[in-house]
Formats: C-alpha cells, structure tokens, sequence
C-alpha cells in the first residue's frame, strides 16, 4: 500500500523508531499487466510469488470484458492526480498513452461506484482487498462515490416511518 513509514523496534536500545520505507506505491497508479485469478488459493498463491510486483501487476478475481495485455519491455507514460478527496467520494485526473488499469490504494467494499468522465465503469476487487477499474487511452476524470442500495433503502424505510410517526 501506500504506507511510507513502519515502526521498528530497536532491541538494544530498547526504543520504538519510525524508519521511512524505500520503496512506496502512489494512492493511485496505472498498471499495464492485469491477470485473472479464478480462486482465492489462486490469487493467494499469486501475491505471494516472488516475481508479484504491485506496481506492475495487478490481480483481479475475475477475466476483464477486454484484454489488457502485459507491456512490452518500454512502460507507456501515465499520471494521476487526486483533485478531491471526500468521505463518500475520490475525484482524479489520469492521463495514460494506451488502455490500462487504474488501482486505488483505497479498500474494495460493494457500494463503491466509479465513473470515467460521467460513465459507470465495473470497479473490480484487485490484488485481495484494493478497488481497480479499466481506464482506456488519453485524458479522463474518474471519480468513485460510496453510493449503497442498503443505505438508500434504509434510509426511504426511516424516513417512511418517521413519516407514519408524526402521522
């Protein structure tokens, strides 16, 4: 994940340090490389293969409608920037030279929506617990939104019986 510093437990001195990771994932990157897992066995075993780059690769559990293939040996140019950031809602902007997959460093729950420049797109659980989505060539506004039918429908039942309740 994004997580640029751990705590590192110093035995001879006996203090709690902080220590800054060398090497560090964005809160959201582009990768090229995406491979179905068809199991939880599978897509365990595949996280825990020494050639599993996250930068790189990502592993979803179930074939995209369309085929990202894995890059050739040069890495198309990408970028992303997050533009807001909100309890129920992550706005970016990401540029890609070809068709590939944009991974959030954010948690996948169902209720999360993404849209690229106003269309619904799939979100897709990626490597055991992040949200991923398909982002085709060139400019794009993405935006996720925590958009729940539970909490939709929870919310018209509460509100039909406060309703009933004045009544």
């Amino acid at each position: 994940l994004n997580v640029r510093f751990i705590t590192v437990t110093d035995t001879i001195k006996r203090q709690l340090m902080m220590q800054e990771r060398p090497r560090v994932l964005s809160r959201a990157h582009m990768v090229y490389d995406v491979r179905p897992t068809h199991s939880e066995t599978e897509l365990v075993a595949a996280l825990k293969d020494p050639g599993f780059d996250p930068s790189t690769i990502a592993l979803i559990e179930e074939d995209l409608p369309r085929s990202i293939a894995a890059p050739d040996s040069l890495r198309p140019a990408w970028n992303t920037a997050i533009t807001a950031m909100h309890d129920n809602s992550i706005q970016l902007t990401v540029t890609t030279e070809r068709d590939g997959f944009l991974v959030l460093s954010e948690t996948f729950y169902p209720g999360w929506n993404a849209y690229v420049d106003g269309n619904p797109t799939r979100v897709y659980r990626t490597d055991f617990s992040l949200r991923g989505i398909v982002v085709p060539a060139g400019e794009h506004s993405v935006v996720f939104r925590f958009e729940s039918a539970s909490f939709k429908c929870s919310l018209w039942v509460s509100l039909a019986t406060l309703a009933l309740c004045i009544a």
